[in-house]
């Protein structure tokens, strides 16, 4: 028989369970079993091991199992050490020993998947998870804060600067009681609400079709809708090819609108909208505006050269727009110019795909940037 057991697990995740064995055979005695973190669940995959085996019996009623307790040691939490009663000669005694398994399984960590947060939430709830860890230290790459920064389960806010950029990584770094050391991040996601740019008015001649150049930020879908009665090429497309209708030719100009929906994160949906010329172009000669424009190199490495050949003279100006529609440089107009030239310098805007936009007299041309 087994009995007057008593049970702990270290922090490699290993249990031991201690206990006196006796029988009419056996000697009341100390054994003690286990499993290790890696065994299939509801077994014992340690031998039974013999702490030590008495060589006689109790036959009266005298108390007995006062002392049976399985603990661990503080300074390594892995070591276990256990006491509990045997009888050798002719009374009980109480006997301490220790012992540990094979070496646990090596330090792990998962630090979570990529979490999304609205603009307007505050905080995130970390879930990192590990085995045979001792100590944890949460980092972030941003400037946010957390609750704990020793806890795998904590709390954080992300700060002004995580807020502008966008994003933020956050880093667990976590000592075994190996002493080995391991890291895992994930990323977190500050989206905002959904935003629509139809982009700018515009000219065309009766005869013309537009591809239109719209943005939509954090949206899940977007759609096109005109007010008159001409059609896309795809509705749901950014950049969907307008043909205007009868309609739209006899009333010189039509409404057209660009609506983003988002349902993750920030749920929400916006439009914009862009008043589009359809015109007769009577006595106006024809500028194929894409051969005119030069734009090298591209990809730059945030310097380009803009040329323009401008026989016209036309009034000419250009806005340069960063993906979230903000205009961030432009030009002064400029006119009886045949051939304008700029270098332009982005090499204070961060890397990544920006939106030229070029007017010379009534054409217009979207180049993208990057």
């Amino acid at each position: 028989y087994r009995w007057m057991g008593s049970i702990a697990m270290n922090g490699n995740g290993n249990i031991a369970v201690g206990y006196s064995v006796s029988s009419s055979e056996t000697y009341p005695s100390i054994r003690y079993t286990g499993r290790t973190a890696n065994a299939p669940l509801g077994t014992f995959n340690m031998p039974e091991v013999s702490i030590v085996e008495g060589t006689k019996a109790q036959t009266g009623l005298n108390r007995w199992g006062d002392y049976s307790a399985m603990s661990i040691d503080p300074s390594d939490d892995s070591t276990f050490w256990y006491t509990q009663m045997y009888i050798l000669g002719s009374s009980w005694r109480t006997h301490f020993a220790s012992f540990n398994f094979a070496p646990g399984p090596p330090a792990s960590i998962e630090a979570g998947e990529d979490q999304y947060l609205c603009i307007d939430q505050n905080t995130i709830t970390t879930t990192a998870t590990g085995i045979g860890i001792e100590s944890v230290l949460w980092t972030t790459s941003g400037d946010g804060i957390f609750l704990y920064t020793d806890r795998m389960a904590t709390v954080f806010a992300p700060g002004g600067n995580d807020r502008i950029s966008g994003s933020t990584s956050l880093t667990i770094e976590a000592t075994g009681h190996d002493g080995t050391v391991v890291v895992d991040s994930f990323m977190v996601y500050i989206n905002d609400y959904p935003l629509a740019l139809a982009g700018n008015d515009t000219i065309i001649c009766m005869d013309q079709v537009i591809e239109l150049y719209g943005t939509a930020n954090f949206a899940d879908s977007t759609v096109w809708t005109t007010g008159g009665d001409g059609s896309f090429s795809d509705a749901n497309l950014l950049n969907a090819v307008y043909s205007p209708g009868e309609q739209d030719i006899a009333n010189g100009t039509v409404e057209l609108t660009l609506s983003v929906f988002a349902q993750d994160v920030c749920v929400g949906e916006d439009s914009d909208m862009l008043v589009l010329t359809v015109d007769n172009c009577t006595g106006i000669q024809e500028v194929d505006l894409q051969s005119a424009v030069t734009i090298s190199p591209n990809p730059s490495d945030g310097h380009f050269n803009l040329e323009i050949e401008n026989q016209g003279g036309e009034k000419l100006s250009w806005e340069l727009h960063d993906s979230n529609g903000k205009m961030v440089m432009n030009s002064e107009p400029v006119s009886n110019q045949q051939r304008y030239i700029k270098n332009i310098d982005m090499s204070a805007f961060a890397k990544g795909t920006y939106l030229l936009q070029i007017r010379m007299g009534k054409e217009q041309l979207t180049e993208k940037i990057i």
